[in-house]
């Protein structure tokens, strides 16, 4: 199953968009909907 992930949509746009991972976008969606990360 692994092999399969490099071939996933959202993988790809995540790596042309410089993320490390797919796991980015759920932490863009948590932080707009929450603002759990602080920027000092």
């Amino acid at each position: 199953m692994g092999s399969q992930w490099g071939y996933d949509k959202t993988y790809l746009r995540a790596k042309h968009e410089g993320y490390r991972s797919r796991a980015a976008y759920k932490l863009l969606e948590i932080q707009k909907k929450f603002s759990i990360i602080r920027e000092d």
